[in-house]
C-alpha cells in the first residue's frame, strides 16, 4: 500500500479498536466500507488462522511490520497502531510537501529547455552575418547535459548498490552521504528505540528478545542487528562494545542500560527517546526539503546565465569585428 493508505488504515484501526472492535472485526468492517480492496488479503489470511500482522506484513513496510508483530504479543497493538499512524502520515507529508515544491522549478526548466530550443533553431539561423561568431547555446549547455547525465548515473548506481547489499552495510552507507546521512541516523534511532521500547514492555529478556526478532523480516537493520548481537554476546563480549561498533547506535542507549533500571522503566526511557529522535528528524527532514527549491533555482540560474552569455559574448566579440 501508499505511505497514504497505510497511514489511513492505522489511524482507522486504531480509532475502531478505541471504541471496542476487535482487530478482526475493524478489518471487516473496512472491508465492508470499502476504502481498501488489498484489505480482503488480510481478512483472508486472518480467517485462515494466521496473526494480523502475519497477514498484512505484505502490504506494509517491513519494519511496520516487526512492530505490529512485537505488539501483538505483548498487548499494546493500540498504540503501535497510533504511533504508526503517526509515523506514516508524517511521511506521507514530507512526499506531499516535497512534490509541491518541486512543481514550480520543473516548470521553470521545461520553459528554459524550450527557449534553448527557439534560440538554437530559430533566432541564431536567421542571424547569418555572425554566423561565424555564434556559438550555439545547446553546445555550451552540452557540458552540463553530460553532468546531469553522470549525476543521474550515479544515483542510479548507488541505489542499484544498495539494493544488493546487506542492511548493516547499506545503513554504514546511507549515514555517510553528506545531509541525507544525518536525516537517516535520526529515522534509524527512532525505529531502534520504538522497536526497544516495544520489547521491554513485553518483559523478555535479551535472549527471548533475539529468538522474537529471528521472526522478523530477514532484509531488516533489526532482524541483522539482532544476530550480529547474538554472536557478540555468544563470544563473552558486552553490549557497551557491541555500540561502539556501529556508530549508528545512539551512544545514549550505554547511559540507559547501565542506570539498573526494571524492564517497564527502560521502556519508557527508549520510548521517550524514540519521541525525540522523531521530532529531531522531523525538523532535519523539513529543512532539508526546504533548501531543496533554492538549490533547483540556483540550478537553473546558473544555466539561463551560460545561455545567455554563449549568445551575448559572441555577438559582442563580433561588433567589436566591425
Amino acid at each position: 500500500m501508499s505511505l497514504f493508505e497505510q497511514a489511513y488504515l492505522f489511524k482507522k484501526l486504531n480509532e475502531l479498536l478505541l471504541v471496542g472492535f476487535s482487530i478482526s472485526e475493524a478489518i471487516d468492517f473496512l472491508c465492508k466500507i470499502g476504502k481498501n480492496s488489498k484489505l480482503n488479503l488480510v481478512k483472508l489470511g486472518m480467517s485462515n488462522g494466521y496473526s494480523f500482522s502475519y497477514s498484512i506484513r505484505k502490504l506494509i513496510n517491513n519494519n511496520f511490520y516487526n512492530q505490529l508483530l512485537v505488539s501483538e504479543k505483548n498487548g499494546s497493538l493500540i498504540e503501535t497502531l497510533n504511533s504508526l499512524g503517526a509515523f506514516t502520515k508524517a511521511l506521507n507529508n514530507y512526499n506531499k510537501k516535497l512534490k509541491s515544491i518541486l512543481v514550480y522549478p520543473a516548470i521553470l526548466a521545461v520553459m528554459l529547455v524550450l527557449v534553448v530550443f527557439l534560440i538554437s533553431n530559430v533566432i541564431i539561423p536567421q542571424m547569418n552575418s555572425v554566423d561565424s561568431y555564434l556559438f550555439s547555446p545547446v553546445s555550451s549547455l552540452l557540458g552540463i547535459a553530460v553532468i546531469l547525465i553522470c549525476i543521474i548515473v550515479l544515483i542510479s548506481g548507488l541505489y542499484y548498490l544498495l539494493e544488493r547489499i546487506s542492511p548493516i552495510n547499506k545503513v554504514t552507507l546511507i549515514t555517510q552521504i553528506p545531509f541525507l546521512g544525518n536525516v537517516y541516523l535520526k529515522y534509524l534511532s527512532y525505529q531502534l528505540s520504538i522497536n526497544l521500547s516495544l520489547f521491554l514492555n513485553s518483559g523478555l529478556d535479551i535472549r527471548n528478545i533475539i529468538v522474537v526478532i529471528k521472526k522478523f523480516e530477514k532484509n531488516t537493520i533489526v532482524y541483522q542487528l539482532a544476530v550480529l548481537l547474538d554472536n557478540h554476546l555468544n563470544n563473552g563480549k558486552s553490549y557497551v562494545e557491541f555500540i561502539h561498533k556501529y556508530n549508528f547506535i545512539p551512544n545514549e542507549y550505554i547511559i540507559f542500560i547501565n542506570q539498573g533500571l526494571s524492564n517497564v522503566e527502560l521502556a519508557r526511557q527508549f520510548e521517550a527517546f524514540a519521541d525525540l529522535s522523531f521530532e529531531n528528524m522531523d525538523k532535519k527532514i523539513n529543512r532539508l526539503i526546504n533548501a531543496v527549491q533554492p538549490l533547483i533555482f540556483l540550478i537553473i540560474g546558473i544555466v539561463i546565465i551560460i545561455t545567455y552569455l554563449s549568445i551575448l559574448l559572441p555577438v559582442y566579440q563580433s561588433m567589436k569585428g566591425i
